[in-house]
Order: C-alpha cells, then structure tokens, then sequence
C-alpha cells in the first residue's frame, strides 16, 4: 500500500512525507490507493528511508511493461537533472580535518567551563555557573564524544572524480554541498533519461555531486541496453566536459 502511495505521489510531483500524508486525507485517489488508512507522515518517511535498494527492481518492471505496449521510441533519449535538497543541515558538512577542529573547540569550551565551576568550588564562593551552563557543557561533551565516534567510523574523507577531497556529512554521508539558483543546499542531484515518444523515464538516478558533468557517462552506459545504433541522446551544457 505505501509503495502505491508513494509511486503515484512521486508521479504527481509530491516528495515531501508531510504532503503525502495529507493527500491521503484529502484526495480521493490517493484515499483510495491506501484504503483509506490514513498512515502518519513518520510512518511514510520511515518507509522511504529503509526502502533502499528495492525500488530499483520495481522501476525496472514498470519500465519492461513500457517497452512491451510500445510507449518507448527508441529515436531519442533526453537528459537532465535537478538539485534536490535532503533532510540534513549544511553546518554538519565538512572534511575530517573541519571536524576535528570542532571537536577540540567543543571539548576546549566543556574544560573550559568545568575548571571555571571547580575553581569557584575552591575559593568557597557561590557558585556561578547556573544549571543552562550545566546542561551547555554536558551538550558539548555528548557532541564532541558523538563527532569522535563518526571520525573512528569513517577513517577517510570522501573523494571527488578527481581525486580531490569532497566534504563529508555528518548524518547524511551520501549527500553533498551544492549550489543551486536559490542558493548553497545539502542533498542531491537528480538525474532522468527520458525518451521523446511519449516521455517515459527510462533510467533515474541520483548522486551526492554538485556537478553534472561527471554523472554524463554513467548515466549513457545505464540507457545503453535500450539503445539502437540510431538512437540520439541528449543533455544540456551543464554535462559538458
């Protein structure tokens, strides 16, 4: 059923977990592809995140009904992408030395505080560091243990076509920082072959990049077993190299 939700969802331009939800409450089609069951928007993100690999297969056999009624013409394949933000925050993106120095600034300012308290301790004076200072150095603490632990997890830092380094995310390590028309975002970009005949999506992907250019080749072999020797395929300057 959330499968069915959310591939008709998808069709009709909806991404966003909270706007399937209320579609299944207001909008007869989607109210009858769940059963009227109203699920909770957690309960659609928790689908769509666990969901992994097994769309792939799904999109495929909708793809093989497609080329059997004949709905893919074969004479033109048309390629383009969009950047698509994910649920992570820009200032959790870095490189394993950006991160480094966080930690050791956060466990600096926990000392820091912790000497200051037992100081004042010593010298018998009414304590100034107030129960929010408390709780601000136990954060810091638990952040800091927590970013150690993602380094130890994650001995190396990601690496561009290039051989660059790329910056790493915290809670989203497939994603990265891209600039778009609507400024600098965290997420993805998105990639659709499509074919002209009656503009079946033949092959979607997407990728933890911020330019297109690097995507062009991968996305040409995917399309390959659906090519004829006449078939053209295009992109726009944003794929050249």
């Amino acid at each position: 059923m959330r499968l069915r939700v959310v591939l008709f969802a998808y069709s009709r331009g909806i991404i966003s977990s909270r706007a399937v939800a209320r579609a299944c409450e207001e909008q007869v089609t989607f109210i009858a592809l769940s059963g009227d069951s109203r699920p909770h928007f957690t309960t659609i993100a928790q689908f769509v995140s666990t969901l992994g690999e097994q769309i792939a297969p799904i999109f495929a056999a909708v793809l093989a009904v497609c080329d059997r009624q004949g709905l893919i013409g074969r004479e033109m394949f048309a390629i383009d992408g969009v950047k698509l933000p994910s649920n992570a925050a820009k200032h959790r993106s870095g490189t394993r030395a950006d991160f480094e120095r966080h930690a050791t600034k956060m466990e600096s300012a926990a000392e820091a505080m912790l000497a200051r308290h037992r100081t004042e301790d010593a010298q018998a004076v009414e304590p100034t560091l107030l129960a929010k200072d408390v709780a601000r150095r136990e954060r810091l603490v638990q952040d800091a243990a927590e970013l150690r632990a993602w380094l130890t997890r994650h001995s190396d830092d990601r690496r561009g076509a290039k051989g660059g380094v790329r910056k790493s995310h915290r809670t989203d390590n497939e994603s990265a920082k891209m600039a778009t028309s609507k400024g600098v975002i965290h997420g993805y970009t998105g990639v659709a072959t499509v074919d002209a005949a009656h503009q079946i999506i033949i092959d979607a992907q997407a990728h933890g990049v911020g330019a297109e250019h690097e995507l062009l080749r991968g996305v040409v072999a995917a399309t390959a077993p659906l090519c004829t020797a006449d078939t053209l395929i295009t992109a726009d300057a944003g794929y050249h190299s």
